[in-house]
């Protein structure tokens, strides 16, 4: 038996056939550069890897929350978001109905983030109903960096008494 024979039937007997499935990966993309209580637009990019449609895709995007007790709210004024997103508490959950092999979606969010001394963080988590190669790669999170106004303190008036 020739050795590339050989070669050729190892390779045959011990590889690992492909798996057919969908594979979602998330991704939140933030403006370049937003101020305090001003408006930035955020989205969030689920894309299809796999080699299979995925069917029943969803994207829940959790929001920065407030720390309060017992009721918790979204910690900014959220505005504009897209027609396939919903809100529940301090969450968006957005219906993204097929996506195909190879194929991506974006979902907006408008939101104006207060001052705040602890960091400022939003999580994406991707979902199918269809059987994937791998969750791990599903869910994205990402730290807002507010630009805060420069404050100048100029020489205080003389008082007149």
């Amino acid at each position: 038996m020739s050795t590339r024979l050989l070669v050729v039937l190892a390779t045959s007997l011990f590889a690992v056939p492909a798996f057919g499935a969908a594979d979602l990966t998330a991704s939140i993309t933030a403006p370049a550069s937003v101020a305090v209580d001003a408006v930035g637009r955020y989205q969030v990019t689920v894309r299809n890897i796999g080699n299979k449609t995925a069917s029943n895709v969803a994207v829940a995007v959790t929001l920065p929350a407030t720390h309060t007790s017992p009721t918790v709210y979204v910690l900014g004024d959220l505005g504009a978001r897209d027609s396939r997103c919903t809100v529940s508490g301090t969450q968006l959950n957005c219906a993204l109905g097929s996506l195909a092999k190879s194929r991506l979606t974006t979902v907006f969010f408008d939101i104006a983030l207060p001052q705040n001394s602890a960091p400022l963080v939003f999580g994406a988590q991707a979902s199918t109903t269809s059987s994937e190669n791998s969750t791990s790669n599903n869910g994205a999170s990402l730290t807002a960096t507010v630009v805060y106004p420069a404050l100048s303190v100029g020489a205080g008036a003389a008082a007149v008494n």
